[in-house]
């Protein structure tokens, strides 16, 4: 009677030990990884062979993973090493991570366990796009500050309109790195797409207000030159709006990243337009400023 009962509870001792139990390690995901480790650990396996395992994952219940020695399925978006799996390692590769609850389940011959955790998938706006970003408009606003500044010196017609204009662009390139750094920092949401939208429309006030320091509304003579930089700025503009749309739209975490590095590339082309602009204006300016020299000091007899 006893040694029955003793052999019974070594049993049930040995049963309990084989069992496989899985230590998780997860941490929110940020949008400049758009593939995650979902880890998955298996302290105490017996037979370390995976052809004697069986490998699931689920999110929000939905099987996304399944191996056995026969079979493997599979959804399009998630990768697994099977060499680990028999060493213990049951971690999961996901591209394109979605917010939401993953479960884990191990079976080993007659013993099996599962771990369930939840994954907080957050987009994030990439840093060095962001630095790029606040490069860019800085080279941008230092050139019209400079026609700004130069404009006032001269005292051109309506130059207050244009004084006007910059600053509203100052104002609205600031706002749009306030709200966009939001998305740096936190997570993208309504608040930081609105500053990165600020960010590319404001592109139609330095337009503007080229095109106001260059002609004065006034006479405006279309050379070669002013119209290379017009469309630098106009496909620099397009290229930028183009970028910043998919990037709203879209719910692709590389294709997002993708789109804000187009708009860097649009603003690249915008600040060529920009600097040659810039650089043709002042040259017009000291032209007119030497022939009103002339015209001012008498040449001698």
């Amino acid at each position: 009677m006893y040694l029955t009962t003793i052999l019974a509870l070594l049993v049930c001792v040995l049963l309990d030990t084989g069992s496989a139990q899985l230590n998780l390690i997860t941490a929110n995901q940020t949008s400049h990884q758009c593939k995650v480790l979902l880890n998955c650990k298996v302290t105490n396996l017996i037979q370390n062979s995976s052809s004697l395992m069986i490998l699931q994952w689920k999110f929000n219940g939905d099987r996304i993973y399944y191996f056995d020695a026969e079979t493997t399925v599979k959804d399009t978006n998630v990768v697994k090493d099977i060499s680990e799996l028999g060493r213990g390692d049951a971690s999961l590769w996901i591209e394109k991570p979605r917010s939401g609850t993953y479960t884990c389940l191990v079976t080993e011959l007659n013993t099996s366990g599962q771990s369930e955790f939840y994954l907080e998938a957050k987009l994030l706006f990439p840093k060095a796009a962001f630095t790029a970003y606040c490069v860019l408009y800085s080279g941008i606003l230092l050139c019209v500050i400079i026609q700004m500044a130069i404009s006032c010196i001269r005292k051109h017609q309506n130059y207050v309109f244009g004084i006007c204009l910059v600053l509203a662009g100052v104002v609205l390139i600031i706002l749009g790195l306030c709200l966009l750094f939001d998305g740096v920092s936190v997570n993208m949401t309504i608040k930081s797409n609105t500053g990165f939208g600020i960010h590319v429309f404001t592109l139609l006030i330095v337009i503007i207000i080229q095109f106001f320091f260059l002609t004065g509304f006034l006479d405006f003579v279309l050379t070669i030159i002013t119209l290379v930089c017009a469309v630098s700025k106009i496909v620099g503009f397009i290229i930028a709006v183009v970028g910043f749309s998919i990037s709203v739209a879209t719910k692709d975490c590389t294709t997002q990243n993708n789109s804000y590095y187009s708009v860097i590339g649009g603003l690249v082309i915008f600040l060529i337009g920009v600097i040659g602009d810039m650089v043709f204006w002042i040259k017009s300016e000291w032209s007119r400023h030497r022939r009103e020299l002339r015209l001012v000091i008498p040449r001698p007899h």
